[in-house]
């Protein structure tokens, strides 16, 4: 077998989370580059764009303890193909209880045949949450950006940066304001 060095994390990040953070770095841990693969799917309604997405997780990660070493992608098609085409066969996934086990062990089995037929092995390995981000979501600061409470902002790691971002986008008047930055 050989030692895989890399992996990738999946999902929409919408926005990006204080637990989706804590998973990028015990990821880290065990490999030496993690991609964080953003999901862009015309059919779903996003609070934020692609573009504001990314632009919020390379925030988040401006640090060098992870520059060389976290690169974000982003991809509109399955999470096998990206796994192929970036030879990257290890998907690392967060579970903080056990509706989301019985979902994403339904998903890695999923990954695991389609990749059958490209004769790979992709590898789902999944990492529980602990502490103060067992219960959040992405779904749950979206519902208190809406309700303009303001304890969503404990909840990512970067507030000032997304405050930014939604004000900008109010003065605009327009849903992307922000153009995706560069990351090494």
């Amino acid at each position: 077998m050989i030692k895989q060095t890399s992996c990738v994390i999946t999902g929409s990040f919408d926005p990006f989370t204080v637990g989706h953070f804590c998973l990028v770095k015990k990821a880290l841990e065990y490999f030496d580059r993690v991609y964080i693969l953003i999901a862009d799917n015309p059919d779903k309604k996003y609070m934020f764009s692609t573009e504001e997405r990314t632009a919020i997780i390379k925030d988040a990660l401006n640090s060098p303890e992870y520059n060389g070493r976290v690169f974000v992608c982003t991809w509109h098609k399955m999470t096998v193909d990206w796994c192929i085409a970036a030879e990257v066969y290890t998907i690392v996934r967060g579970i903080r209880d056990v509706n989301d086990m019985a979902y994403e062990l339904n998903m890695a089995r999923t990954n695991r045949i389609l990749g059958e037929e490209y004769e790979a092995s992709i590898d789902t390995i999944f990492i529980p949450t602990y502490g103060d981000v067992v219960s959040v979501s992405s779904s749950l600061i979206r519902m208190l950006i809406k309700s303009n409470s303001r304890t969503w902002c404990k909840y990512v790691p970067n507030p000032l940066f997304i405050k930014q971002v939604l004000k900008l986008r109010d003065e605009i008047g327009t849903k992307n304001p922000v153009k995706e930055p560069a990351m090494a």
